[in-house]
């Protein structure tokens, strides 16, 4: 039996990169505990910069959709 294989557009995959840009950060500062090797400090730090990440992509994001 043979499969056709489906092509994905530019504008899905781009889309699809996107989604998951903006929702990995969001999703590791779920699952990360707030102490870090017996430190509140390590876990703070690494939440700040996850965020800082998120907000770069972010702002990549609106500038390319809305410019």
């Amino acid at each position: 039996m043979v499969e056709k294989k489906e092509q994905v557009d530019k504008e899905t995959k781009r889309a699809n990169l996107t989604f998951l840009q903006l929702i990995f950060p969001a999703f590791l500062l779920v699952l990360l505990p707030s102490e870090i090797n017996g430190s509140i400090f390590y876990g703070l730090i690494v939440k700040i910069l996850l965020f800082g990440y998120q907000y770069f992509i972010t702002q990549q994001f609106v500038n390319s959709v809305y410019n």
